[in-house]
């Protein structure tokens, strides 16, 4: 996840792999990861809104 952070866009094939290994007690953690890319960008990509609306269904 620490990539996750430090990279400005990171690849969608390395999100789904983090996704595929997160436990329960690491959502919380990679939601805001992704949040805060979300806040950085003035036109945030629909793909990464998708990933955070999944990841709080």
């Amino acid at each position: 996840m620490r990539k996750v952070g430090a990279d400005q866009y990171p690849s969608p094939t390395m999100l789904d792999h983090i996704e595929a290994l997160l436990t329960d007690d690491d959502i919380a953690e990679y939601a805001e990861l992704l949040m805060e890319r979300v806040e950085e960008d003035l036109y945030p990509s629909i793909p990464m809104l998708q990933r955070l609306l999944r990841l709080a269904a």
